[in-house]
C-alpha cells in the first residue's frame, strides 16, 4: 500500500474486492458489516471482563486460517502496549479452533 495521497475516489477503486475477516459469529459479523476489513483499524472497547481481548486473538488466528474456514491465509501482529500478551492463550486459542 502507497503511503501517497489518494483522493476518496480512488480509496474506494483500491479497496473494491477487499476481503474480510469472519469473528466466527453471524450477530457479530453482521455488526461490522461482512465482517472485519483487512487492512484496515478497528476499535473495539468495553468493560473489563467484556471480552476484548479474548475477540482479538480469536481475530489473530482466524486472519491466519485458510480462506475456507473463513480466515484470510495471512500473518497477524500484535502490538502489546501493557505488557499483558500470554502466549498460553494465544496457543490455546489456536489449538481449540
Amino acid at each position: 500500500m502507497s503511503s501517497e495521497l489518494r483522493s476518496a475516489q480512488q480509496y474506494l477503486e483500491d479497496t473494491t474486492g477487499d476481503q474480510y475477516l469472519t469473528t466466527m459469529s453471524n450477530d457479530l459479523d453482521g455488526i461490522f458489516g461482512q465482517g472485519l476489513r483487512q487492512a484496515t483499524i478497528t476499535e473495539i472497547s468495553g468493560e473489563t471482563g467484556a471480552g476484548k481481548t479474548q475477540l482479538a486473538f480469536q481475530l489473530a488466528v482466524n486472519a491466519t486460517l485458510p480462506p475456507d474456514k473463513g480466515g484470510l491465509n495471512k500473518n497477524t501482529l500484535w502490538i502489546d502496549s501493557e505488557g499483558e500478551f500470554s502466549s498460553r492463550r494465544i496457543i490455546w486459542e489456536f489449538h481449540g479452533s
